[in-house]
């Protein structure tokens, strides 16, 4: 899932520059991303243009892309905001306006319903034609006097955080859903407020899905003043860490939220003008990519990488884990590494013979940088040459688990990157897979001798039980990039 950072005016122009040096695969989610930004700056001609160019031509959207639904989702609620037809997309005719606002009513519905879900069992959350067997209007939780709403929202004395946590988090949350699921609207604008005021009392951020709650209602309402106060809440609350796109998508795809977004009520915080918007689709028209030559990352390559990733951990330790660290990873804490020495040449000679394979260079570069690496954030281990084995020797029971005759055709096992959807895997290829991590909470790295490419770089799993499935790279390289960058977004959400 993508994330955007505050600066969006920055990350446009970059989105913009990389156009150049992507591959299509990469370059339709930087086209995709860049329409949700201009969409957000309320510049919706210019998305509108540049979504349409992933419909024909070089960039294409695949219909077996993990991305077209929410790609479609999207160009619809803006065809919507425009006040257009809606043209053919990829599994779907083209309407007319009021063919449009029919089917996106339709869909808003479900997309809302998810929202009023109360994932956490409160006992308000039962299908309407059971609604005659609980209250009309579901009560406040015992204890919510009217002293504690007073306390809560910073008049009087303090609460201990717990009860101000479970406000948050949990009783106040669930009660907005359960007032707005049984129609006590006014019940909910009036709990909505005390949340906001609770959550300015005591520094805490809001629950995105309760901004979207409050934002969804307002706009129904009609009270445009307040709906933007709320957008524009939902931006600053957010500006502490980077926006992820399940919150943007979530807007967008209500129609009536995507035509506040293009009235321009974000357009001058996000600071993105018109003749940001034209650079972008001046650099998606005049595209031109050369395939680059295939990089094998080298020993230098590995050691300076894993290098500026241990580096960024320990300059990020969070204390709240050190307990956890320490009693797992004591060596590692102590000596402030997590490389280890390199393997020599007749170490990974060695590994190969016991193998019968020949790994693949970038693979073979990393253990001569680093005879194995500690991934702290995922309590993992990424094994050294005298671990490293094939996934089926210890874990045959795994792997007729998932070898299930199943089977996934090219267009969908070979989409990377954000187009790929986790379980579109080929479980028989688990019988070849060699292990090189420790398993954690049912979540392994394998590689793939089945699929490689002309520079026999294996094909590499990010494999766990709970995706359920795996997340596939081209190379070790590319899945290595991947898991370190996931640990500065985490440090930022």
């Amino acid at each position: 899932m993508s994330t955007f950072p505050v600066d969006c005016k920055t990350l446009l122009n970059e989105l913009a520059e990389k156009l150049t040096r992507e591959p299509s695969e990469e370059a339709i989610v930087s086209v995709y991303n860049a329409s949700l930004l201009l969409i957000l700056a309320g510049h919706g001609e210019y998305s509108y243009k540049a979504l349409s160019s992933l419909l024909s031509g070089e960039l294409a959207i695949s219909s077996d892309s993990a991305l077209v639904n929410q790609y479609k989702g999207i160009f619809l609620s803006l065809c919507h905001g425009l006040k257009m037809s809606s043209p053919c997309l990829p599994n779907q005719k083209a309407m007319s306006f009021l063919e449009l606002s029919e089917f996106l009513k339709t869909q808003e519905k479900k997309g809302f319903a998810m929202l009023l879900l109360d994932r956490w069992g409160a006992k308000y959350f039962l299908p309407r034609e059971m609604a005659d067997l609980v209250p009309p209007t579901p009560p406040l939780p015992d204890g919510w006097t009217e002293g504690f709403i007073e306390r809560l929202i910073g008049k009087g004395e303090p609460l201990d955080w717990a009860k101000v946590r479970d406000f948050l988090y949990f009783d106040g949350y669930r009660s907005i859903q359960a007032f707005i699921r049984f129609g006590d609207i006014d019940s909910a604008i009036k709990l909505i407020e005390v949340y906001r005021l609770a959550c300015n009392a005591n520094k805490r951020p809001w629950q995105w899905e309760v901004l979207m709650i409050a934002i969804k209602t307002y706009v129904d309402l009609g009270q445009e003043e307040k709906a933007r106060e709320y957008l524009t809440q939902w931006w600053q609350a957010t500006e502490d860490r980077e926006r992820m796109t399940i919150e943007i998508v979530t807007l967008i795809g209500m129609p009536d939220v995507a035509s506040t977004f293009l009235s321009g009520v974000l357009q001058d915080i996000m600071d993105i003008s018109e003749a940001d918007a034209i650079n972008f689709l001046g650099a998606l028209n005049s595209r031109s990519y050369t395939s680059p030559t295939p990089f094998i990352p080298t020993v230098t390559d590995w050691y300076n990488f894993l290098g500026t990733w241990n580096e960024a951990i320990f300059d990020n330790l969070d204390e709240e884990y050190m307990d956890i660290y320490k009693s797992q990873y004591s060596n590692v804490l102590k000596g402030k590494s997590f490389l280890r020495i390199g393997a020599t040449e007749e170490e990974v000679s060695e590994l190969e013979n016991r193998l019968e394979t020949k790994l693949p260079l970038s693979y073979r570069n990393f253990l001569l940088a680093s005879n194995g690496f500690t991934i702290l954030h995922q309590y993992c281990d990424l094994y050294g040459t005298d671990q490293i084995k094939w996934f089926v020797e210890e874990n045959r029971d795994w792997v007729e688990c998932w070898d299930d005759g199943y089977d996934v055709d090219d267009a969908k096992y070979f989409q990377y990157g954000e187009h790929q959807d986790c379980c579109w895997i080929r479980g028989r290829y688990m019988k070849t897979a060699l292990q090189i991590s420790s398993t954690e909470d049912g979540d392994v790295y394998l590689l793939n001798p089945q699929i490689f490419d002309s520079r026999n770089e294996w094909e590499a799993w990010d494999f766990g039980n709970k995706n359920p499935g795996a997340y596939r790279y081209r190379s070790f390289w590319d899945m290595m990039q991947k898991a370190a960058r996931r640990r500065f977004e985490d440090q930022t959400t």
